[in-house]
């Protein structure tokens, strides 16, 4: 099961992986070719590897609302835009 946020070692304070996060605040998105929103993210992912049901409910979870965008790629992956929605 992939993860959908990024690892942390709280040892070390670092991050350690990115999980499925694809781009992130302020990154050029070439999937949805705009830059991505502040507190957004996009998540790149096999659904054959994760269960894009789990993907949307922590995505739903952390940012308080549904995605906003969704694409299937010609590879098999999906990309969902996730914008911060609980203020």
């Amino acid at each position: 099961m992939g993860r959908v946020w990024f690892l942390y070692d709280h040892k070390t304070q670092t991050r350690i992986g990115d999980g499925l996060v694809f781009r992130k605040s302020g990154e050029y998105d070439p999937v949805f070719e705009d830059n991505v929103p502040w507190k957004s993210v996009t998540v790149l992912f096999n659904p054959t590897d994760v269960p894009e049901e789990d993907v949307i409910y922590w995505l739903s979870y952390v940012h308080g609302g549904p995605y906003t965008k969704r694409r299937k790629l010609l590879n098999g992956k999906v990309a969902i835009r996730s914008d911060y929605q609980a203020w």
